[in-house]
């Protein structure tokens, strides 16, 4: 079942990496970070500069940059996309 990106402009909104940043955001917002399973703490939990692993997610201004700009990328492919049509 296409939705209308998928159908009428034949482009995917949801790759890999817009679900796994939607997941993050559902654990921020209604876990309030807390990372509940060993898979989702060695996910967002690890602390690149120790080896500790937290029950938390950790998010520095690297991996906010970074996911900011892997939607951005997407955006702007739909938005391309809708104003060629």
């Amino acid at each position: 079942m296409g939705g209308y990106f998928d159908t009428e402009l034949r482009l995917d909104v949801k790759p890999a990496r817009v679900t796994e940043i939607r997941r993050l955001r559902h654990i921020l917002t209604h876990q309030r970070g807390e990372l509940r399973t060993a898979e989702l703490r060695k996910k967002f939990g690890a602390d690149p500069d120790t080896a500790w692993v937290s029950h938390q997610a950790a998010l520095s201004a690297e991996v906010v940059t970074q996911i900011l700009d892997d939607l951005g990328d997407v955006v702007r492919q739909a938005d391309s996309a809708a104003w060629a049509r």
